[in-house]
């Protein structure tokens, strides 16, 4: 609970959230493709709620990893996990299979 009170844990926090909020550039397309037909006043009002909610939910999830990083050896499954997936790739597929 002691880490949560530090600045390095705040500004490492804040990092993590101003470069996920600056790499959502693909947030602004769906939000735009899905009020481009409204009326105006309903269009403005649903750019406006659709940003708010997904930085909303990109902050809750941030915390949420934060989190389940904390975990003993999640890092270690997840490397595995990876590397698992990154063989499957890399075999040859099987052209019967359809």
């Amino acid at each position: 609970m002691d880490m949560f009170m530090t600045a390095e844990f705040w500004i490492a926090v804040g990092q993590i959230i101003m470069i996920d909020i600056l790499l959502g550039g693909d947030n602004a397309v769906v939000i735009a493709l899905a009020c481009r037909k409204l009326p105006a006043r309903q269009r403005t009002q649903g750019i406006l709620w659709g940003t708010a909610g997904a930085i909303v939910l990109r902050v809750v999830l941030i915390f949420f990893a934060l989190t389940l990083l904390k975990i003993s050896f999640l890092k270690l499954v997840g490397a595995a996990l990876l590397i698992w997936i990154g063989i499957k790739l890399l075999l040859p597929e099987d052209e019967d299979e359809h």
